[in-house]
């Protein structure tokens, strides 16, 4: 379906839009400004911004440029934090409130659990998903598992376990 084009306004008040708006809105929404939020900026409805995605392609473009670009950093950062990464870092010294040496280092950052779950859950959902079994003879039964809390994978792993044998045992 081939998108709406510009209608002559037939009355009411005059559009605010402005072929401006287009590189303005694009940087917010680097930032990760939502579509409300892009109406709060331009001071008008949701509806109104809906509206200009429709009649104004240009600006429809650079709202998802600029949404794109923000989402694959996300994706980026949450891949590094799911497998680990490790930067440069200076450790400063001082010595009666002056830097007295520097030192340039690797830090490293270990894969985060969550992280891990979290991606796998949604990215290999048919093999990682938690599934929930409810049973329909006690329905009072909490069938959610809570997040055990770790400080490193294999320790999620057994903090898991140990709450999976808890709640089996327990049943």
């Amino acid at each position: 379906m081939p998108k709406a084009k510009p209608t002559k306004n037939l009355g009411g008040a005059p559009t605010k839009y402005n072929k401006k708006y287009n590189e303005q809105a694009r940087k917010l929404c680097l930032l990760g400004y939502t579509d409300k939020q892009l109406a709060d900026f331009f001071e008008v409805s949701k509806s109104t911004i809906n509206k200009w995605k429709l009649d104004y392609p240009s600006f429809s473009d650079s709202l998802k440029s600029g949404k794109d670009m923000a989402d694959a950093d996300v994706v980026a950062s949450l891949y590094q934090k799911a497998t680990g990464y490790s930067c440069t870092d200076t450790k400063f010294a001082t010595w009666e409130g002056e830097i007295s040496d520097e030192k340039e280092y690797t830090k490293n950052y270990p894969p985060c659990p969550i992280a891990i779950k979290y991606w796998l859950n949604n990215r290999q959902s048919k093999t990682w998903r938690e599934r929930v079994e409810i049973d329909n003879k006690n329905p009072s039964q909490h069938a959610i598992m809570p997040m055990p809390t770790a400080d490193s994978v294999e320790g999620w792993e057994e903090a898991a376990k140990k709450q999976q044998d808890k709640i089996l045992n327990d049943a």
